[in-house]
């Protein structure tokens, strides 16, 4: 039987609206979603006096310039134009998309923005910009509004407000997520209206670096429980540098779980050996420009010493009688050669060159994230590794995802795939006390368990308590206050969570957002009651590991799944609007109703569902318009509530 899309009762056969809340059936099922995101305004400062001084029709065509150039550099960074009005601009960064690195984005945007503008109007023109994150509402566009909205929408454009012609002001939510990437002004407090307390915030300086550095700069490394890994990894070194030939290492693991960690370690451990080998280093970016071969770029600059600011033909001169190689740095040496040539003489350039620095000593090159190179990138790479005649280890880091794209990745001769999982809970203890130097208060590693293993989650859980005070150091110990009620996942872990998310189809994510309303454990028949969309394939949530599915069942007949992590269903969850939410719970609750055997045995979680579809702070978004429904929950409520506690 079909259901509401709404507030997702069963429809009867060939029934036009739905008999509990008269919603069209066939109408389109709501698609917000919750959402934490950067927002981003800019003004351009100085356009009133250029509008006066010249003619309308060129001062339009100023503003079309104007608005192609920072669309260009917004969508660069890979955040969205929310719109353009007059001559100011407002963009989001992680909606309607979530993005890990949502933050990083809007700031190296907002910096890439004032450069371009200096480049195009020299000193005529000036932007302010101002920037905070927060969780907003994603909807669907209309005509003259927004697609987000939010108290960030609102902070972001007063501090627009309170910037000076060419600054950006950030608030303070945003750059407590970027510590260590950027460089900021000291804190100030910025009067606005709406704010009452005012607005918190520094001014962007520079950028440090293209991603924020991961851990906790007051606290101690830690490596813990990678011994296996660490002797897989040497092995791999030996094997080549004996053979003289290359050898191939693909850590696997999802966001956080330690592949950077146990590459760093290994790095160091390489320093130390004789004779050293030489070691070089790239990464692939997320979005930007011109970042096909980036990771190879970075290897060549570190080799040869090539700086930003050198010449095109300085560069040559370096590069010698492999001149194609400046292909990697987006040079134009391929003249008019077909491009499938070129690609094959760039692939023996890098075979070549590789086997001229391994002549001497074994040569280790690490490519990390793979998973967001392009295919060029990894052809090329599997070129050298198959052509190459030289002791070279290749250590690159990637997310599973990459196996889907490229399944045959690292099947060769010589390869080796090394996956790593969470943390096991003694080791998770161990890392903890690395990090603290002390033994961790017992209530603490409660806190941590909500981690799961997850190193990256582990230490941006104990930076966020340090920095709000929760977690304070005394007299050589760590003391853990009481946690308030609506303590969150830090902004961090809860954008890499949700762009992981965001990654699944709609049928999937709604059956996870579903199976995140039932609680850590679900049952199938009711996800697929509850979803609108297509019907989901669970085991799509099993493959990407956000599920798996249990042996037996606690309700008869029905086949039973836990969501794997606790910080997934979280973060599921509170995607979910809270309009919809209850609509969901109501809806669940019902299913149980109808199915379950021993109302008593089931009373609990009925009353928890309906109590939760009813929540009187929530009533004017979920049952707008509904009273008779609203009374009917709130009276089912109240009898399971009695009944749970009898």
């Amino acid at each position: 039987m079909a259901n509401c899309v709404s507030c997702r009762a069963p429809l009867p056969p060939e029934a036009r609206f739905c008999p509990a809340c008269a919603t069209p059936v066939g109408g389109d099922a709501d698609r917000s979603e919750r959402k934490l995101a950067t927002i981003l305004f800019a003004d351009l400062v100085g356009s009133t006096a250029l509008g006066a001084s010249q003619d309308p029709e060129r001062t339009r065509a100023t503003l079309e310039r104007f608005y192609d150039a920072m669309a260009e550099e917004i969508d660069h960074a890979g955040g969205t134009v929310e719109k353009f009005a007059g001559d100011a601009v407002m963009s989001a960064f992680g909606a309607p998309a979530a993005l890990e690195d949502h933050v990083e984005r809007a700031l190296h945007a907002a910096l890439a923005m004032h450069r371009r503008l200096r480049s195009q109007f020299d000193d005529r023109l000036a932007l302010r910009i101002g920037i905070d994150s927060g969780e907003v509402v994603v909807g669907s566009p209309r005509e003259g509004s927004s697609f987000v909205t939010g108290d960030a929408v609102n902070a972001a454009a007063r501090l627009e407000q309170a910037a000076g012609p060419g600054e950006t002001m950030v608030g303070e939510r945003a750059v407590a997520s970027v510590r260590g990437a950027f460089e900021f002004d000291q804190p100030q407090v910025v009067e606005a209206k709406g704010f009452p307390d005012g607005l918190p915030a520094r001014r962007l300086l520079r950028a440090l670096s293209l991603m924020r550095p991961r851990g906790v700069q007051s606290l101690n490394q830690a490596f813990v429980g990678r011994d296996g890994e660490m002797d897989a990894l040497e092995s791999a070194y030996e094997s080549a540098q004996a053979t003289g030939s290359p050898r191939l290492v693909t850590i696997i693991g999802d966001a956080g779980v330690g592949k950077s960690r146990l590459v760093r370690e290994f790095w160091e451990r390489l320093g130390a050996r004789q004779p050293e080998p030489l070691r070089r280093t790239g990464r692939c970016l997320a979005y930007g420009q011109g970042t096909t071969y980036w990771p190879l770029a970075e290897v060549l600059k570190e080799h040869l010493g090539i700086t930003d600011d050198e010449s095109p033909s300085a560069v040559l001169d370096r590069l010698g009688p492999r001149a194609m190689l400046g292909m990697t740095l987006g040079l134009d040496v391929a003249g008019s050669l077909h491009p499938l040539v070129a690609r094959d003489q760039l692939q023996d350039a890098w075979t070549g060159f590789v086997e001229d620095i391994a002549a001497e000593r074994p040569v280790v090159m690490l490519i990390e994230d793979i998973h967001w190179a392009e295919d060029l990138l990894l052809d090329l790479l599997e070129r050298v590794l198959g052509d190459a005649r030289a002791p070279l280890l290749l250590v690159v880091t990637a997310r599973p995802e990459v196996l889907e794209r490229r399944p045959r990745w690292g099947a060769g001769n010589g390869s080796l795939a090394i996956t790593l999982e969470p943390l096991a809970a003694d080791e998770s203890t161990e890392m903890l006390a690395d990090l603290l130097g002390v033994t961790p208060p017992a209530e603490l590693r409660g806190v941590m368990d909500r981690a799961e293993g997850n190193p990256f989650f582990v230490e941006e859980l104990l930076g966020t308590l340090i920095d709000r005070k929760f977690l304070v150091r005394q007299n050589g110990t760590w003391q853990l206050a009481e946690l308030p009620a609506d303590f969150h996942v830090p902004d961090t872990v809860q954008a890499v969570v949700a762009a992981r998310i965001d990654l699944l189809e709609t049928a999937e994510k709604q059956a996870l957002q579903a199976a995140a309303v039932i609680g850590r454990i679900f049952w199938a028949e009711p996800v697929y009651a509850l979803v609108s969309e297509a019907p989901p394939d669970l085991r799509v949530l099993e493959d990407r590991d956000f599920i798996r599915r249990r042996l037996g069942s606690s309700m008869a007949g029905q086949r039973e799944y836990a969501i794997k992590h606790a910080l997934t269903r979280e973060v599921a969850y509170d995607s979910i609007p809270r309009s919809r939410r209850a609509g969901l719970h109501a809806g669940f609750a019902r299913w149980v109703e109808a199915t379950a055997g021993s109302p008593d045995e089931v009373a609990p979680i009925l009353a928890h569902h309906y109590a939760e579809a009813i929540r009187p702070e929530d009533l004017d978004l979920a049952w707008p318009s509904r009273d008779r429904e609203a009374a009917e929950i709130r009276t089912k409520a109240i009898g399971w509530l009695q009944r749970a506690a009898q």
